[in-house]
């Protein structure tokens, strides 16, 4: 349960669409940091407690409200590489401040 599954078809040229669960997550980062800095003092705590949510899974989706803009066009086209998928983006140890970084770190280096 919670596993994701893609098969990679050879060399199989065609544009895939924008991953629902990617969508999804990046729309609750943006919600979640925009509900955060609307009132500073309110900790992920209370935003986790509000939502059913453990503060942890606030925090490591949050940080993905700081991607890079053009990192983030790439998951809601479809355009970014199909390995990487919303489990590995709430798995990420560590997001780099910068957009250079972001990019290397997941593969999109060689998109720009």
């Amino acid at each position: 349960c919670g596993q994701e599954r893609r098969f990679l078809l050879g060399d199989v040229d065609h544009q895939r669409g924008p991953d629902p669960a990617i969508s999804g997550l990046l729309s609750r980062a943006h919600h979640w940091k925009k509900a955060w800095f609307e009132n500073p003092e309110r900790e992920l705590a209370t935003i986790a407690e509000a939502i059913g949510a453990d503060q942890s899974t606030v925090s490591k989706t949050i940080r993905l409200a700081f991607l890079a803009p053009d990192i983030i066009e790439a998951f809601l086209s479809g355009s970014a590489p199909i390995e990487i998928n919303a489990e590995t983006l709430k798995r990420l140890s560590r997001l780099p401040a910068s957009w250079a970084e972001q990019r290397k770190l997941l593969g999109l280096d060689e998109h720009r």
